[in-house]
């Protein structure tokens, strides 16, 4: 057989062979969840509760420092001082907040801040000077490792 023949015979056995299949999986990524209309505007709500709450939370922890010359040490601490905060000091009970006891109220220093992230990774955090931001976990967390807490 003459090897031209032989080439060609080769030649539509390959291309025989390599039959379109069906195309390869890409690698799969997890999907990230899915946020539709309405947890968006529950989330938005949530913030304003957070922000008002911590606000007047953070006021608070600033004004038992301020008269009693130390920081409170616990939730009793701001039930016994004002009334009006119980609701408030409720939500740290529970577990919404989380509240850094003990820590003298100044500047840039987390007082309290939303247990968990949202759906972005961003928490409601109320700092020393009484201001209140949003801020990302991860920004949260390294606010807090220099801090010592």
């Amino acid at each position: 057989m003459p090897t031209w023949v032989r080439l060609l015979l080769f030649a539509a056995a390959a291309v025989a062979g390599c039959a379109p299949g069906p195309p390869p999986k890409a690698a799969s990524t997890p999907a990230a969840p899915e946020v539709n209309e309405a947890v968006l505007i529950k989330r938005g709500k949530e913030r304003q509760v957070a922000q008002n709450d911590l606000r007047q939370l953070a006021q608070l922890y600033i004004f038992y420092t301020t008269e009693k010359g130390k920081p409170p040490t616990g939730p009793d601490d701001l039930d016994a001082y004002s009334v009006d905060g119980r609701s408030m000091v409720q939500k740290i009970r529970e577990g919404t907040y989380i509240a850094r006891w003990g820590v003298n109220p100044a500047g840039s220093v987390v007082l309290l801040y939303e247990k968990g992230p949202d759906h972005n990774g961003n928490q409601v955090v109320a700092h020393g000077d009484g201001s209140v931001k949003l801020m990302s976990n991860a920004e949260l967390q390294a606010a807090l490792k220099n801090q010592g807490g």
